[in-house]
């Protein structure tokens, strides 16, 4: 069997980042892993004929195409067999989510023995064992799941029909297939394929298209975007965000491009603009991956093309032209921070704030010991303020750690593989505050400013190694406060709620939690289109 799909598995590493990795096809035959063959999302067909763009990013490479048609019962096979995939990540997902808590739980549980100095050394070794144990019993789910996945992934590639010798060369640039519909009615299901060669590599990638064909579609129905109404809402996670197009009617027969700049830019029509997506179910146009907009300083306005064909001609028309851009009010405090983690032998500060994929910032930095107990009592006592007086504290108070670094993670911020500072400037159990500045750089970005705090703990049987738990981490711990705002004896109390900026470095591993589809089914009138 020749090679059907790309698969693209989204590896969650618990409590740390995010990462992507591209998984080889099952079989020898070069398949598109790296992207270089660009297939339209949608084909919209008219007067029994369709003409559409593929593309591709390489040069010295000869592109040809070829057309399929499958069968309602083979599209749904391979429908079916997607959902299952969808269905078995989702089970997947809540299994790991709770064998990571038990995890976490028995591993808090041994931490606290081994700092205790009542605790026999029997009981620390049970303790001990229950967390090997869970441990080892997370690992092995973890082992089952992607062989699982693999197999699944295997049944999904046999439902996809196989390319034949019979291919199409491709000269031009837009608009350089035609398709012919003239003998089909009603609901048609096809595959479109296409191939890049030279004299070394050959690569194939495919698309899967479910179209509504109508027997009389010339009368053109205009959209009217006079009422659309223009939202940025947050995505499936805090750091990113979408911008939905309410009440602007879609014609199945008409395209759709955009482009978003400043309020210098006047952009012309070209196929070159970014294609925006339709989403039938919820009747919807959505443009994803908005940070890269977002994070910039200056106002951005977005444009919005439409593209039809009316008595033969060539229609282009600016139906939302300068409309600007009302961005998300940034984030404060804690939730600036997506994650925080600092030890012996590493370092790790993600950001919630909008942050494009290739972006370099200067980001700021200041850590040092809170020394005012006040504070740290507001804080516990969840006063209102509390976290405000934090942060003028920590912009003015003695720090240990003041200095501005570049951003070196794609996962939005700043890591290495050793400790931001070296263990002399920290004591255990004491309290200290990261205050960060992710700078504007004279306007050209939108400054985030946020600051959280952490306890230091220091191990018994080494003294050189420590890490810094911070508010919302599971082992974050409170000093038990009197009620005249002094701290007394310890009581290593949870923190009372779990917010996004936690991280625990011992028990990073990799899980595979979710398989997703890339470029493999497109529907034309059913599917929510979503960018990876």
């Amino acid at each position: 069997m020749k090679k059907k799909s790309i698969f693209i598995i989204t590896v969650f590493i618990i409590l740390t980042f995010i990462n992507i990795y591209s998984v080889k096809a099952i079989s020898s035959e070069d398949f598109d892993t790296n992207g270089y063959i660009k297939l339209p999302l949608m084909i919209n067909i008219r007067n029994e004929k369709a003409t559409a763009t593929i593309s591709t990013s390489e040069e010295g490479y000869n592109l040809s195409y070829q057309k399929n048609d499958i069968s309602e019962s083979t599209y749904n096979k391979i429908v079916e067999k997607y959902q299952e995939i969808e269905k078995y990540n989702q089970e997947t997902l809540e299994k790991i989510s709770e064998k990571k808590t038990n995890v976490t739980t028995l591993q808090t549980e041994y931490l606290n023995l081994l700092k205790s100095e009542t605790a026999e050394e029997t009981e620390i070794n049970i303790a001990k064992e229950k967390y090997d144990k869970a441990y080892e019993e997370l690992q092995a789910y973890i082992k089952s799941v992607e062989t699982e996945t693999l197999a699944l992934q295997e049944k999904f590639y046999e439902t996809i029909p196989n390319y034949t010798d019979s291919w199409i060369e491709i000269n031009n640039t837009t608009n350089n297939i035609s398709l012919d519909f003239k003998n089909y009615s009603g609901k048609i299901y096809f595959i479109l394929w296409a191939k890049i060669e030279n004299e070394e590599n050959t690569y194939y990638n495919f698309q899967i298209y479910s179209n509504e064909l109508k027997s009389d579609d010339s009368e053109i129905v205009e959209d009217k975007w006079d009422n659309a109404k223009i939202e940025i809402v947050q995505d499936s996670v805090p750091w990113a965000y979408k911008l939905n197009i309410e009440n602007a009617n879609h014609v199945d027969s008409h395209f759709y491009y955009y482009f978003i700049g400043d309020e210098n830019s006047n952009p012309e029509f070209s196929e070159n603009l970014s294609n925006l997506k339709y989403d039938s179910e919820n009747n919807i146009f959505v443009i994803e991956n908005m940070s890269k907009y977002l994070e910039l300083g200056s106002e951005q306005y977005l444009y919005v093309y439409e593209k039809y064909y009316e008595d033969g001609k060539e229609i282009n028309k600016l139906v939302l032209d300068k409309v600007k851009l009302d961005k998300p009010e940034q984030k404060k405090y804690t939730d600036v921070f997506r994650l925080t983690f600092i030890s012996k032998d590493h370092t790790q500060i993600l950001f919630n704030t909008p942050w494009g994929d290739e972006t370099i910032r200067n980001i700021h930095f200041r850590i040092g010991k809170i020394s005012d107990d006040t504070i740290l009592k507001n804080i516990y006592d969840e006063k209102t303020n509390a976290f405000e007086d934090l942060l003028n504290y920590a912009k003015t108070a003695n720090a240990f750690y003041d200095k501005t670094v570049k951003s070196n993670s794609a996962s939005s911020g700043y890591e290495l593989d050793e400790a931001l500072f070296s263990d002399n400037n920290v004591e255990d159990g004491e309290y200290y505050f990261l205050y960060a500045v992710v700078e504007d750089e004279n306007g050209k970005y939108v400054k985030t400013e946020g600051v959280t705090l952490a306890r230091c703990n220091k191990y018994a049987e080494n003294d050189n190694w420590f890490s810094l738990h911070f508010y919302g981490d599971d082992n974050f711990s409170w000093k038990e406060f009197a009620t005249n705002g002094n701290t007394s004896n310890e009581d290593d109390t949870i923190a009372k709620e779990n917010l996004p900026s936690a991280g625990i470095k011992n028990i990073l591993m990799l899980i595979v939690v979710f398989v997703t589809i890339m470029g493999i089914i497109s529907y034309n009138k059913y599917k929510k289109y979503k960018e990876i």
